[in-house]
């Protein structure tokens, strides 16, 4: 669940599968994707890009690739630079890593760390140089970031998931395995975050919160709930 990207082939073709019956994967490129032209559009085409990924992580060095192959492809005046950091430093040192490369690059205007666990790192990095024209971005849609871009501090925009949409796709898929039926090719929704629209997540921020009910009211149909 939630760990293989919409592309992944299905079990047991996808990495890490040879035992596994069905799979509920995750939008990381299409993020991915949305970040960068996100960042294209508000930069009007000029963005630097830190780009900050965990490459012991699945997900990740796909993400990156989609991300500076839609800046190579639709944006000929961006510039970005990819540092990774392991999970297991996320806590201790994304802040230092993060504020290294602003040192060594301050033409930076945009940090896009992978996921939002990093945010926590990046904020304080970029304050504490006192770049208050560098926006942070970053994807999960955790309620304690889009709280960060509701109170107008340096995070700007949010590639968000619906958690609880994720939970019915989970579900849907363990009860149709456990039931002796065929699993189905799932897709989960994202949406992309910022001051105009951030309030609709709720205040403070919920999760699941500002996706429509869709999804929920779908699996519940479908189960005949």
């Amino acid at each position: 669940i939630h760990f293989h990207d919409d592309s992944s082939p299905t079990p047991p073709d996808c990495e890490g599968c040879a035992d596994v019956t069905g799979v509920v994967t995750a939008p990381f490129n299409t993020a991915g994707k949305a970040a960068a032209d996100w960042i294209i559009q508000d930069s009007a085409g000029t963005a630097n890009t830190l780009i900050v990924g965990g490459s012991d992580i699945l997900p990740s060095p796909g993400t990156i690739d989609t991300m500076t192959k839609e800046f190579d492809t639709n944006c000929a005046d961006c510039k970005y630079t990819v540092i990774n950091i392991p999970v297991a430093d996320w806590n201790t040192k994304t802040q230092s890593e993060v504020q290294a490369a602003l040192q060594a690059n301050p033409d930076i205007k945009y940090v896009y760390v992978l996921y939002d666990a990093m945010v926590a790192g990046a904020v304080p990095a970029v304050e504490t140089l006192g770049l208050t024209d560098v926006k942070i971005g970053s994807y999960n849609g955790s309620p304690f970031a889009l709280d960060f871009i509701a109170q107008g501090d340096t995070v700007a925009f949010n590639v968000g998931e619906d958690t609880p949409g994720i939970g019915y796709a989970a579900i849907d898929q363990a009860f149709r395995i456990l039931t002796g039926n065929a699993p189905v090719p799932t897709r989960t929704p994202i949406r992309i975050w910022d001051d105009t629209n951030v309030a609709e997540a709720g205040t403070p921020a919920a999760a699941g919160v500002g996706y429509g009910d869709a999804t929920g009211t779908g699996y519940e149909a479908l189960w005949q709930k």
